[in-house]
C-alpha cells in the first residue's frame, strides 16, 4: 500500500509539471518553437476541450495565411473540432472551404490531395450520418474510398472503412457492413489503436443486433 501512494504521489507530481509548462509556454509562446497555435490545438483537442482548440487552429489559419497546403490541414482538424462539439454547420463550411483550397493547388490530383480529399469527404460523411442525411453519407463515403490511395495507412483506412460500415447498418445491409467492420477492425489493430478497435467492435455488435444475432453480439462487446 506504501508504494501505490508512493506511485500515485509520483504521477500527480508529473502532471503538475506537466500543466506549469503548458501554462508557461503558453504566456511564452516565443520561449519554444515547438509550441505553436497549432500544436496546441492538437494538444487541446487530445484532451476533449474543443472551444479551445477552435480557438488555437483559428489562430493558426491566421499565422498560416497564404499557405495553401497547411491551411487545408488545419481546416480538416477545425471541422473535427466543430464536428465533436455537434456544431454541423460550422464543421460544413469550414470543410467546403477546405474543398475549395484544395481544387486550386497547382496539382489538386497528386495522391497527398487526394489523401486530403478523402480524409474530407470521409468528414463529411460521419457529419451526414449525425444529421440523419442517409443519402449524402452513402455519396461521401464512396468519394472517399474511391480517392484514398492504396498506400494510405492503416488507420486512416481502418477509418474509412468503419464510416462505410455504419452506412451500410443504415442501409441495412448488416450482413456486408459486418464484413466491412471485421476488415476495418484488422486495420486498426494492425495500427495499434486500440481506442478504434473498440468504437469499431461496437459498431459491429450493433450490427449483429440488427440481424439479431444476439449471443453474437454479446460475445464481441
Amino acid at each position: 500500500m506504501h508504494f501505490i501512494l508512493k506511485y500515485f504521489t509520483f504521477c500527480l507530481q508529473l502532471k503538475n509539471i506537466w500543466l506549469l509548462l503548458i501554462s508557461f509556454w503558453s504566456l511564452f509562446p516565443g520561449f519554444t518553437q515547438a509550441v505553436t497555435p497549432e500544436n496546441l490545438g492538437q494538444m487541446y483537442s487530445v484532451q476533449g476541450h474543443f472551444e479551445k482548440a477552435i480557438h488555437h487552429w483559428q489562430a493558426a489559419l491566421d499565422l498560416d495565411n497564404g499557405k495553401p497546403s497547411k491551411n487545408i490541414e488545419i481546416m480538416l482538424q477545425l471541422s473535427q473540432a466543430y464536428q465533436a462539439l455537434g456544431l454541423s454547420q460550422q464543421a460544413l463550411a469550414t470543410l467546403s472551404q477546405a474543398e475549395l483550397l484544395i481544387e486550386q493547388l497547382p496539382k489538386p490530383l497528386e495522391p497527398k490531395n487526394l489523401f486530403k480529399l478523402a480524409k474530407l469527404f470521409l468528414t463529411k460523411s460521419d457529419i451526414s450520418l449525425a444529421t440523419r442525411k442517409d443519402i449524402q453519407a452513402r455519396f461521401y463515403a464512396d468519394k472517399s474510398l474511391n480517392l484514398l490511395p492504396s498506400d494510405a495507412p492503416a488507420l486512416i483506412r481502418a477509418t474509412v472503412l468503419n464510416n462505410l460500415g455504419n452506412v451500410l447498418t443504415v442501409e441495412a445491409y448488416y450482413a456486408n457492413a459486418v464484413k466491412t467492420y471485421a476488415n476495418a477492425v484488422e486495420l486498426a489493430q494492425l495500427a495499434g489503436n486500440v481506442l478504434l478497435s473498440g468504437r469499431i467492435l461496437i459498431n459491429m455488435a450493433y450490427a449483429y443486433s440488427k440481424k439479431g444475432q444476439w449471443n453474437t453480439a454479446l460475445q464481441i462487446l
